[in-house]
């Protein structure tokens, strides 16, 4: 839907609704750093939500020179549009999630993808706190792909990292096809997990 510009500056118009004003606070103390960061989505659930999906770093649907500038299930690619189905079928509405990325800016220079390295997941770690800890009703974590499921764990090291039940799952990029041939059904597995733990759990 991020296609459609009418659907997208609407969307825009609102990334400081009431309920994803502390995360899109944060987004602009980060630009403000110098760091290309995309909005938190409105129409997702913001501070509420009691599930992270935690991928690598935005896209280029997601970056604001070369996409809708919002990290979404709307943008218009491959990867937002198979997350979007998935979710779905596993029954999740969206207002009770938040889709975000351990590395929080784009970090390609060009229209082209590039992946995240290890520098850039140091680095992110702070971020990354200062994200999950304006989440105040998350109950469950998802991970998605090998490099958040290494930064998570490298997260978790930290005293002042969450409690919260992991979840993990393959990045639902077309790239991760061509190591898990089943990466959709395992991915499906994992966001039903993450609503049966979200509306069972809680934080500590």
């Amino acid at each position: 839907m991020n296609r459609d510009s009418g659907f997208l500056a609407d969307k825009l118009s609102r990334v400081h609704d009431e309920h994803v004003r502390p995360l899109n606070v944060l987004v602009e103390r980060w630009r403000r750093e110098g760091r290309d960061v995309p909005w938190a989505d409105p129409d997702l659930g913001g501070i509420h939500s009691r599930i992270l999906f935690l991928l690598e770093s935005p896209g280029p649907a997601s970056s604001a020179a070369h996409g809708s500038g919002v990290i979404s299930p709307d943008n218009d690619d491959q990867t937002a549009a198979r997350f979007w189905r998935l979710s779905q079928e596993a029954g999740l509405d969206r207002r009770s999630y938040m889709t975000w990325n351990v590395v929080p800016w784009y970090v390609s220079a060009t229209g082209t993808a590039a992946n995240a390295g290890n520098a850039e997941g140091m680095a992110a770690l702070p971020y990354l706190h200062q994200f999950v800890a304006a989440l105040t009703g998350l109950r469950v974590v998802a991970v998605m792909g090998g490099f958040a499921e290494r930064w998570w764990l490298r997260y978790l090291r930290q005293p002042e990292s969450p409690v919260l039940p992991l979840v993990c799952a393959p990045h639902p990029s077309a790239s991760a096809r061509r190591s898990r041939p089943a990466f959709e059904q395992d991915i499906a597995t994992a966001m039903s997990k993450a609503r049966e733990a979200a509306e069972r759990g809680g934080r500590s």
